[in-house]
């Protein structure tokens, strides 16, 4: 019945882009898609004293869903294939904990470490994946979008919960604030903040040899709101002006195993 209201088109375009928002910061596995190749299509059909509308999702003018990329579905499953054997080899080196606390925060480490080792910021945005897991992954290549997805794909896949975090990283020493992208994730009863990119600086040296000192490389890793707020400020927005999504309230105080 929304059609029939005044501005029901707009409403429920902004319902579905909405919805794409959630669905694709929830299932970073689905890095193929282009989200701007979704078209809501939009069917009214005249009937004797009223008008029925169809909605359904279309490609439009699009030869296919995918990202720039991937030009067939065998290119999209040849990539799916790649992640997949990087995936298993990257949560085999976890090793196994009777204690479910431990094991969690084993898990929760090992991840945050391999990414910070394996991963670099693509400071010249050069890379064509540097937005999703299948760069960051399978290419090392990452911004903060694909190092936060990347966290949460395997978080998910270990079933440590963790969700994908938007808002805005302030620079502490000039106060400067730009769009960025983080995770929470659950641990001991409580959700703690995780920034894997600014736990990931980039750092020149002559030798191209970066060493990361532990007060750096954990320096966003499994913390409160009284250290997070300072810096990282949620606003819930995937897109300007979009749905403002909530999220869980943080600990107040950092983790300690």
């Amino acid at each position: 019945n929304i059609m029939q209201q005044e501005n029901g088109e707009k409403i429920v375009k902004r319902a579905f882009q909405d919805a794409w928002d959630a669905f694709s910061k929830d299932k970073p596995e689905l890095f193929y898609f282009d989200g701007n190749k979704f078209c809501l299509v939009i069917k009214s059909i005249q009937t004797i004293g009223k008008t029925e509308y169809e909605l359904y999702i279309g490609k439009g003018q699009n030869e296919n869903y995918f990202i720039s990329s991937f030009k067939s579905q065998q290119e999209v499953e040849q990539a799916i294939s790649d992640l997949e054997n990087k995936k298993s080899q990257i949560i085999s080196t976890i090793k196994k904990d009777d204690n479910e606390y431990t094991y969690s925060y084993e898990k929760i480490l090992q991840i945050h470490d391999w990414l910070i080792e394996n991963v670099s910021y693509d400071t010249e945005m050069q890379y064509t994946n540097n937005t999703n897991i299948y760069g960051a992954i399978s290419e090392g290549n990452a911004i903060c979008e694909a190092y936060a997805e990347t966290f949460k794909y395997l978080m998910d896949e270990l079933e440590v919960p963790c969700i994908f975090v938007c808002g805005e990283g302030k620079d502490e020493d000039t106060n400067k604030q730009e769009k960025h992208a983080w995770n929470y994730v659950y641990i001991g009863g409580n959700w703690y903040a995780i920034d894997t990119t600014w736990d990931d600086p980039v750092i020149n040296t002559s030798n191209n040899i970066q060493i990361i000192p532990n007060s750096v490389k954990y320096k966003y890793f499994l913390k409160g709101s009284g250290r997070m707020q300072k810096t990282h400020i949620p606003t819930g927005e995937v897109i300007e002006g979009g749905k403002v999504f909530e999220y869980p309230e943080l600990n107040e105080k950092d983790f300690e195993i």
